[in-house]
């Protein structure tokens, strides 16, 4: 079976910086107040994701990823549905289904686009950009079934 990614797009998006002012002078400088907490907070982040099927098409399937993240040095958190949609050259079977392709392969093949979006679209907010680290997609599927 032949499979292709061939698209990726932002399903949800929320981008959170805490403390802006309702209004700054033209002179005035402003400084991002700390995140809501009282404790220090780290830099952490939540990614889970999931394989859907079209109901209208036997020959492709998406990969949903659902990610959060807290940026206290930047004061910001971050929430993101993403969807990768790959098209096949066959019919996808129940056999597909269960193997290692929807569950491993295709989440590996998308997450670096995930991971440019995520880092690309902090950059161009005027935000310091985050490089996530790279995920071990099996290892994950491991201890998902146990």
């Amino acid at each position: 079976m032949r499979l292709t990614l061939h698209s990726t797009k932002v399903l949800n998006l929320s981008l959170k910086q805490h403390g802006v002012p309702e209004e700054v002078g033209n002179a005035d400088v402003w400084i991002p107040e700390s995140l809501p907490s009282d404790e220090k907070v780290e830099s952490k982040f939540a990614l889970n994701h999931t394989a859907a099927y079209a109901e209208d098409s036997s020959r492709a399937f998406a990969i949903i990823f659902d990610f959060s993240t807290v940026l206290p040095e930047q004061s910001l958190e971050l929430e993101l549905e993403y969807l990768a949609e790959f098209k096949t050259d066959e019919d996808i079977s129940d056999e597909f289904k269960q193997s290692g392709f929807p569950k491993v392969n295709a989440p590996a093949i998308a997450f670096p686009y995930l991971r440019a979006f995520i880092s690309n679209l902090l950059l161009s907010g005027g935000h310091n950009p985050v490089l996530l680290p790279s995920i071990n997609f099996a290892a994950r599927n491991a201890e998902r079934d146990n």
